[in-house]
This record gives C-alpha cells, sequence and structure tokens, in this order.
C-alpha cells in the first residue's frame, strides 16, 4: 500500500512539474527573445551614433562592405564595445546605397533576426514596417539613421 501511495504521489509530482515547466518554458524563450531584439535595436543605435559623427565630420558615410571595414572607417576597430553582432550572435549588414566619391550619401544598417535569414538582398527595398509582436524573424532596419523596420512592441 505504502508503495501505491508513493507511486501516486511522485505521478501527480511530475504531473504538476511539466505544466509549470510548459508553462514557464515557452514565456522564458519570448523573454529571451525580446531581449536580444532590444539589445539589437540598442546596438544599431550606437552603431547609428557613430555614422551620425562620421557623416558631420566627413559629409559623408563610410562605403563599407562589412561591420569589419565599417569598424576600420568609423575608427572602431579597437574598441571591444563596438557592436558588430546582433542579439542572435549574428553580424549586422552595413550597406551603402547611394554611393558618391568614395564615401555614401545613404546607407542601411539591419539585423536577420532570429532566423539568420535577410528578407531583402538589397536593404534599399525595405519600406517602414512595424512587425508583429513576437515576430522575431524579421529584419530589423536602420537607414539612415531612422528605424524603418522593428518589433511593434519595442
Amino acid at each position: 500500500l505504502w508503495a501505491v501511495v508513493v507511486g501516486v504521489g511522485c505521478t501527480v509530482m511530475v504531473g504538476v512539474v511539466g505544466i509549470i515547466a510548459a508553462i514557464l518554458i515557452p514565456n522564458f524563450i519570448d523573454a529571451l527573445n525580446k531581449a536580444k531584439v532590444k539589445r539589437s535595436m540598442a546596438d544599431m543605435h550606437t552603431v547609428t551614433l557613430a555614422l551620425g559623427e562620421y557623416g558631420v565630420e566627413h559629409s559623408a558615410f563610410p562605403a563599407a562592405d562589412s561591420m569589419d571595414a565599417l569598424a576600420l572607417a568609423l575608427g572602431k576597430e579597437n574598441e571591444p564595445t563596438f557592436p558588430k553582432l546582433d542579439g542572435w550572435k549574428r553580424p549586422f549588414r552595413y550597406q551603402c546605397l547611394e554611393p558618391r566619391g568614395s564615401g555614401c550619401d545613404s546607407y542601411a544598417l539591419a539585423s536577420a533576426g532570429k532566423d539568420g535569414v535577410f528578407e531583402q538582398e538589397d536593404s534599399s527595398n525595405y519600406q517602414e514596417n512595424r512587425t508583429s509582436r513576437g515576430d522575431y524573424d524579421r529584419d530589423l532596419v536602420v537607414i539612415d539613421s531612422m528605424f524603418v523596420q522593428w518589433p511593434a512592441d519595442r
């Protein structure tokens, strides 16, 4: 009889733990992805500030083709805090949209989001769009210091 009581008690306990895990794990994953979006957006803001300073000094933005080249052009190559990766640890994409001489008149900075796949090959194709809450696969995009694609629950 004692073994039956212990067995039933353990089964109930395992069931309760399973229910709690079923509630907490999705909420934890959602919170983790939301934090990665916010981190990515904050880092993108940091890069746009550096680009703004560069633009004022040089009357153009760098014509870089990677985050490493951008860091070098901005004089940030030796700064370990200069963000080159988004919240999912993938490189941001910097693209010169309007080349002029050795610089750019317009640029885009993007994160591919959770799935790591850019929605547009050419960043100039993004239109202003607030994405759905919880749609972490959507790209985060800044064009000329302004977010043009970002989550609705920012």
